[in-house]
């Protein structure tokens, strides 16, 4: 990508799925070039409980637990969340429970790239997205920006415009 591109390269979306089970939950979007790294995963990040048990000891609520699934580069899965700290008092500290594919199987697994170059070899059109697919999707996309026709220029290198910020304020994005 040319660095004064102008071309969108950047998206952040508040998604539903609209069923019963999934009624009411919020699905947070992002994608984009340029950023600080290079990553995919899915951050589930919890909701607070209705009652909070370490209210009456003076704790303030802790930030919510999260589960993430690294699926490129790091390929894995962590779960953090908050324990009471050994010993008499009480006090939370995070804690992260953390499973490394590469670590705990010595090897390395394919690169995303090597895989579907060796399904399209193959004929395997598991990984492939179908042409009414893709035709959908710009749809998709082409109506939010003619809907929106809100385009936010971002500086190469950062997780994208303030306004993504905003889209998912009081939460924050997941980054570890």
């Amino acid at each position: 990508m040319a660095p004064h591109s102008q071309v969108e390269t950047f998206a952040a979306l508040r998604a539903w799925i609209d069923n019963w089970r999934w009624q009411g939950v919020p699905f947070y979007l992002r994608t984009g070039k340029q950023l600080p790294r290079r990553t995919t995963e899915v951050a589930v990040v919890f909701r607070e409980a209705p009652a909070y048990l370490f209210s009456e000891a003076g704790i303030p609520r802790c930030e919510p637990d999260h589960l993430t699934i690294r699926i490129q580069p790091d390929e894995g899965i962590s779960l953090a969340f908050h324990a009471k700290q050994p010993g008499p008092g009480i006090s939370l500290q995070e804690v992260v429970m953390d499973f490394g594919y590469g670590e705990s199987f010595a090897s390395e697994p394919a690169e995303a790239y090597e895989r579907l170059l060796h399904d399209a070899m193959a004929g395997d059109h598991t990984l492939f997205t179908r042409e009414d697919g893709v035709d959908r999707a710009w749809e998709i996309v082409t109506s939010a920006l003619d809907q929106t026709g809100r385009v936010h220029p971002y500086p190469t290198g950062t997780w994208g415009p303030a306004a993504a910020d905003d889209l998912i304020e009081p939460r924050a994005w997941h980054t570890r």
